[in-house]
């Protein structure tokens, strides 16, 4: 058990598995949109280090693919891209500056926000109008 003095925002994380949290509910949802023998297509939207860390999460799920992922920082798409591609083998990932793009494929069931805090509204407010599961990384401030 965690003591409530050494509780911070990454002891939290890891206790509650937040992330299997998210697959699960993505999975769950997009689910009942592809069929069995489909995978659940996903872009991650800010790969710096969080996103990169919950990318890593969603592409080792065997109903889940990564296809897409956005920065506006180039080194990380770039790194992000080149991760996913040697993962699948295969040249697969679209690397892109502005989320919108991302949004707006058709292909793409669900994204992953994990950018800076003040984008988190808009970016997720994007992706829901363009019908797509969201799984947004939010910080819990000072406390639970």
């Amino acid at each position: 058990m965690i003591e409530h003095q050494d509780l911070n925002r990454r002891s939290f994380l890891k206790s509650t598995g937040a992330v299997a949290v998210g697959v699960a509910i993505l999975s769950q949802r997009a689910a009942a949109r592809v069929g069995p023998s489909e995978r659940i297509r996903v872009g991650c939207i800010g790969v710096g280090g969080m996103g990169t860390s919950r990318l890593k999460e969603f592409i080792r799920q065997d109903d889940c693919e990564v296809v897409a992922v956005c920065d506006v920082k180039r080194p990380n798409r770039d790194r992000a891209a080149a991760l996913v591609d040697k993962h699948y083998g295969k040249k697969l990932c679209t690397a892109y500056n502005d989320f919108r793009e991302l949004c707006a494929r058709d292909d793409i069931d669900a994204v992953v926000i994990a950018s800076t805090d003040h984008w988190h509204v808009l970016q997720a407010l994007e992706a829901v109008r363009a019908g797509k599961d969201v799984y947004c990384e939010k910080p819990l401030g000072l406390s639970v």
